[in-house]
């Protein structure tokens, strides 16, 4: 039973409203890139804003509670190589995927592709793209 993420809200006041109203129907929250969304407000976009995550047994009722279109949590990445679902995003790739979202604001045509799907296995050490 981990944490997925639920939704996205770019406006700080918002962000605590839903909060609150799930707390009181005892779905437990956490906020995540909220500090970053206060004290640096103009990266607000890059980030994606404030997010809310519950746990996954939570999803919909949660869901259900703030009145969302149901939608399924975000795909769990499996290893091909041993089905572990241990496993994390390669730094690397996530360093050059910010420079290139930060860029990315400048071009025309969104020209810089960004990919966020290179990963590593925890367990085996395989690298893949999922």
């Amino acid at each position: 039973m981990g944490l997925v993420l639920l939704l996205r809200e770019y406006d700080y006041n918002n962000a605590h409203i839903m909060r609150s109203k799930l707390q009181q129907h005892g779905v437990p929250v956490v906020l995540i890139d909220e500090e970053t969304s206060v004290t640096l407000p103009h990266l607000k976009t890059l980030i994606g804003g404030i997010g809310l995550m519950v746990l996954e047994d939570d999803y919909e009722m949660a869901r259900d509670i703030l009145g969302l279109k149901y939608e399924s949590p975000s795909k769990i990445v499996v290893c091909p190589h041993c089905n572990s679902t241990n496993s994390k995003p390669i730094q690397d790739e996530l360093i050059m995927n910010l420079i290139a979202r930060v860029f990315k604001i400048f071009t025309p045509d969104n020209q810089i592709q960004t990919n966020d799907k290179k990963y590593q296995c925890l367990d085996c050490g395989n690298t893949f793209l999922y």
